[in-house]
């Protein structure tokens, strides 16, 4: 679901894309951060009856969407561009993973 844009860039997962999530049964958690995500693909994201986390940093999505999204889904944690991330939630997003304790 990823692609190289004309332009060279990476261009994520769009809204049709996301239609695939559904044949899927266990999806927990959905990185969407930097793709062209409308609100009318978080009426697919509705749809995953085991979600518990969705990142939408810098992604298409309104305010209204993600209120809908918040609503239709309340045990659902979503963290998008109006919401503040807390540090441990930016290393899952970002990072894919917790930060390491390194000590010098």
């Amino acid at each position: 679901m990823t692609a190289v844009g004309a332009d060279g860039h990476f261009v994520g997962p769009t809204d049709r894309d996301l239609a695939v999530l559904t044949r899927l049964k266990c999806v927990t958690s959905v990185n969407l951060c930097n793709c062209p995500i409308s609100d009318r693909g978080l009426l697919v994201l509705e749809q995953l009856k085991s979600l518990r986390v969705v990142y939408l940093y810098n992604s298409g999505v309104s305010a209204l969407g993600v209120d809908r999204l918040k609503r239709n889904l309340p045990r659902v944690e979503v963290y998008w561009d109006n919401d503040p991330i807390p540090e441990a939630e930016w290393w899952r997003a970002f990072l894919g993973r917790e930060p390491a304790n390194e000590v010098p």
